[in-house]
């Protein structure tokens, strides 16, 4: 004899609804406002982030280790979007989307969320625009293949985005004059702009790592840049691209650096170098080390230095 959930308990509702996993948790808390506002009460206090890929919720991250995901292809279940259409069969694709951001946000009680796009999509920033009017965290916003209003729309919008990446096609330039400091932890961006080095330092004063694929800077511009940095900057890697004419030794030179020949260690393996490395210092003693790998120039303060030969 099927239980009549919603009559029993709390406690009892409890016990039952937490040896479900979290997929059939989310199926449940579809069925009506009272099976949502259970859902919601069992969930509050655990941490969830949303990921979506282009116009689609694809995983719920529950407490940092499992993940559940939305649209999966098995042979009882072949998506949530499916099983949604079976009562909403008047929402597209995209107001389906934006009902399981607000349904997830309601139950997961204010989720963070992060997104991974093509930026040719007018959806995306529809999406975006949801998201900051439900106050919800954007931890991360990954996005390629943007024109030029998206890649405007991230850069005034989500700024404050704990990982932005921006990248456009060859032919779009963007303009940074009216853009506000960055407070990302991250920021890679990909595409042409007209940033001096003043703008640089006004917008990426607060970050801790910034990746610019595509400004060129010549030698007095790569100084004045890390010289910024050893004043007062908490950057822990900064990569820029830079002239062929750019002397290393002059660089050196002038931040009163002191030239390594030793292996040099990252998190991502042993450092491959073009030319001449060497360490400087800040004014609060942080070392960093600067290298140029071919167009790249990188100031990185997480490394480790091994002698030759071992």
């Amino acid at each position: 004899m099927p239980v009549r959930l919603l009559r029993l308990p709390y406690d009892a509702q409890k016990i039952i609804l937490n040896q479900r996993t979290l997929k059939e948790k989310f199926i449940f808390s579809t069925l009506s406002n009272r099976s949502r506002n259970l859902v919601r009460r069992i969930l509050k206090g655990q941490s969830f982030s949303i990921h979506f890929h282009n116009n689609r919720p694809t995983r719920i991250k529950f407490d940092k280790n499992s993940i559940m995901t939305l649209h999966i292809d098995t042979p009882n279940f072949q998506s949530v979007f499916d099983f949604l259409r079976t009562s909403k069969k008047q929402l597209s694709d995209d107001d389906l989307s934006v009902f399981l951001l607000n349904h997830l946000t309601y139950i997961l009680n204010q989720p963070e969320v992060s997104l991974s796009f093509d930026g040719k999509s007018p959806w995306n920033t529809h999406i975006l625009e949801r998201i900051k009017r439900l106050n919800l965290k954007c931890s991360k916003v990954d996005a390629y293949n943007c024109n030029y209003e998206t890649a405007q729309y991230l850069l005034q919008n989500c700024n404050d985005a704990r990982k932005l990446v921006v990248s456009t096609s060859k032919d779009v330039k963007c303009s940074v004059d009216e853009l506000q400091p960055f407070q990302s932890d991250w920021v890679s961006i990909d595409m042409n702009t007209s940033l001096t080095v003043d703008q640089f330092i006004f917008l990426f004063n607060n970050c801790e790592r910034v990746v610019l694929e595509k400004q060129i800077f010549n030698d007095n511009d790569i100084i004045k840049l890390f010289l910024w940095w050893m004043e007062n900057s908490k950057a822990e890697h900064i990569q820029v691209k830079c002239c062929k004419e750019v002397s290393m030794k002059r660089i050196m030179e002038e931040l009163d650096g002191t030239e390594v020949r030793d292996k040099v260690i990252v998190s991502e393996g042993e450092v491959e170098t073009t030319g001449m490395r060497f360490v400087i210092y800040s004014k609060n003693r942080t070392k960093a080390l600067i290298y140029r790998y071919y167009s790249w120039i990188t100031l990185i303060t997480f490394f480790q230095l091994i002698p030759n030969g071992r």
